[in-house]
């Protein structure tokens, strides 16, 4: 273990590394200091520790890692899943995570077999493919298309290599990640530590491992962006996972995952929506849902509940007149309205009134008043003119 690594595990799992590993030299064993029996709880956090470097001031450097030292620093990145600890490493690192652009590969003879897995997640989020001749044919080989980017030493006047198609593919801004392996012996004058040392100085991030470049594509797939991570107090770290019992609810064709956070005081209602949204709301795996709703106490009294939705990309939307329906069917089942079938929600929107329907005495249905529809291009909102769009002909680009 890295012995700048061992603070960052002791934060994050609560067990005294540095104590126990004195301990044990002492003589004593693990299972009698109580580590493996219980005493040390699993930690509910995935931790990634993400180094920082500083290649853009050093001219001549290859970026490939090896067993040498060459960071300047590091960030530890805390998450409910690995793809959001990974997100949060990589954004504290400095490095852009863009989902445009495409992703140039280059790898060594022994890192072909793993490197179709990568592209294919690559390729699968929308990124277009540019590859070397020889990470071209691994990739032809299994399927998948990319564009053949000649290597420098293939090139006519290898001498003036900045003029080549490689550099002006990576200086177009039409590359966002490199991926980059290369053999024993990196020296300055191989085609893949220029490739790297150009990269670096264009800021775009190069991955030298396959293991990165697959870590990087699942936190990209994840949705994960800034705005909707959980932000993580180190000092206040939860002891163990947070159970949340929650409903699923069907309405006009849209499933929803509801929190009831009706008795929890205001301001302990979840931590982060927005990435429990992320997290949860994905309609073709886990409980399948297109979104996450809080069903809270109301503001004004006058009321009967809040809500606060949220979209898959952990985005709080305005109003959801589904999502009010159920909230309305839940709240009148659980009591909370104390048999009144007539009630107002509280939304971003303003007050949405509805009434819950009934039969034997059970909810089945809800009709909410969500006000007159607006048709003008500015509300809905479309790039069109004039004061309504219904009843117009439009050619779309």
């Amino acid at each position: 273990m890295n012995i700048r690594s061992r603070p960052y595990i002791t934060k994050v799992t609560g067990v005294p590394m540095v104590e126990l590993a004195t301990r044990a030299m002492c003589g004593e064993k693990l299972a009698d200091m109580g580590y493996g029996t219980g005493l040390y709880p699993p930690s509910p956090y995935v931790a990634v520790k993400v180094p920082v470097f500083s290649f853009e001031k050093l001219h001549d450097v290859d970026t490939h890692l090896g067993p040498e030292m060459k960071s300047t620093g590091e960030v530890l990145g805390i998450g409910k899943t690995f793809e959001e600890a990974m997100f949060k490493g990589l954004t504290a690192a400095g490095y852009k995570t863009r989902r445009d652009g495409g992703v140039f590969l280059s790898v060594r003879d022994s890192d072909k077999d793993e490197i179709v897995d990568a592209a294919k997640k690559y390729a699968t989020l929308g990124f277009p493919l540019y590859a070397t001749s020889g990470t071209a044919a691994v990739l032809s080989s299994a399927g998948m298309a990319s564009i053949v980017v000649p290597k420098i030493h293939e090139a006519a006047s290898p001498q003036a290599w900045d003029t080549l198609p490689i550099a002006a593919l990576l200086e177009s801004g039409k590359v966002r990640y490199v991926v980059s392996t290369s053999a024993r012996g990196r020296h300055p004058a191989r085609d893949s530590v220029k490739i790297r040392s150009l990269a670096t100085r264009l800021g775009i991030p190069c991955l030298t491992s396959i293991d990165t470049a697959i870590a990087v594509a699942d936190s990209l797939h994840s949705r994960y962006e800034e705005r909707n991570t959980e932000l993580v107090d180190i000092n206040y770290m939860r002891a163990s996972k947070k159970i949340i019992p929650f409903v699923k609810m069907h309405s006009c064709g849209k499933d929803d995952i509801y929190f009831d956070c009706f008795n929890l005081g205001r301001g302990q209602e979840i931590d982060s929506p927005e990435s429990l949204a992320v997290m949860f709301a994905d309609r073709h795996s886990g409980v399948g849902s297109y979104g996450v709703a809080l069903i809270c106490r109301p503001d004004d009294e006058r009321n009967d509940a809040r809500m606060r939705m949220f979209n898959m990309d952990g985005s709080e939307g305005l109003m959801s007149g589904s999502a009010i329906a159920c909230i309305g069917m839940h709240i009148y089942e659980k009591g909370y309205t104390n048999g009144r079938k007539s009630m107002r929600i509280e939304t971003w929107s303003g007050v949405k009134e509805l009434d819950v329907l009934t039969r034997y005495g059970r909810a089945f249905s809800a009709r909410v008043n969500m006000g007159r529809p607006r048709f003008e291009p500015a509300s809905i909102p479309v790039r069109l003119d004039g004061d309504r769009v219904i009843g117009r002909s439009v050619n779309i680009g």
